[in-house]
């Protein structure tokens, strides 16, 4: 494997472990857990969303640990060797760290009203400010923004498949919160809505509430 490819192998490797560790360490400290796990009955779409990200997310971590060590590995992800450069894998890098602190920050930003999946019986308010006031799903668009940042990286049929996967499901659970919120709170949401992009507003909304 060439030099430049084995920094960013290295990299997607410890990133990736990081970004593993880093949310199973807040689930598994956090003693309000039970409640912030909401995925849905079996067999929904919102189950089988939930499902299949943790299904590429396992995947993703697997093959860039094993990449790292094993460089053959790019032979079965199908690896596109025309469109490696540093540039490109150095953007990749920037955009995972970027999207990655986006969704932090978005998940920090919704305190307590924060779970993972859909509540029936929540969230109690509607988040409106910080970052929420700049786009109604900074979550999803640090996710977003990592996928596409973790092709650049290494691009490949591998990581192309879980990029389109991750578009899906991203945008199906959009909407499904979005149908969610608008049940809990009509006025607000409506108001919110016509004042926010979904994704990134170029000038900040007033809270509405």
């Amino acid at each position: 494997m060439a030099g430049s490819a084995n920094w960013i192998a290295w990299f997607l490797a410890a990133y990736f472990t990081f970004v593993a560790g880093f949310y199973a360490c807040r689930l598994l400290f956090d003693k309000s857990r039970n409640r912030l796990l909401h995925h849905g009955d079996v067999g929904s779409r919102h189950w089988w969303g939930h499902l299949s990200f943790r299904i590429f997310r396992i995947l993703i971590w697997g093959i860039c640990v094993t990449r790292a060590f094993r460089p053959a590995i790019d032979t079965y992800i199908v690896v596109f060797s025309g469109l490696i450069a540093p540039w490109l894998q150095v953007t990749g890098a920037v955009l995972l760290v970027l999207g990655f602190l986006t969704a932090v920050v978005g998940h920090n930003n919704l305190g307590e009203a924060w779970r993972s999946g859909i509540d029936p019986r929540g969230p109690a308010k509607l988040v409106t400010n910080r970052l929420y006031a700049w786009s109604r799903n900074p979550m999803y668009l640090g996710v977003l923004t990592a996928q596409i940042g973790f092709f650049l990286a290494l691009p490949s049929l591998f990581t192309l498949v879980c990029l389109v996967a991750g578009l899906m499901s991203v945008f199906s659970q959009v909407r499904l919160e979005e149908t969610h919120l608008k049940g809990k709170f009509p006025s607000d949401y409506a108001n919110y809505s016509a004042n926010v992009s979904r994704w990134l507003q170029i000038k900040a909304c007033k809270s509405v509430t």
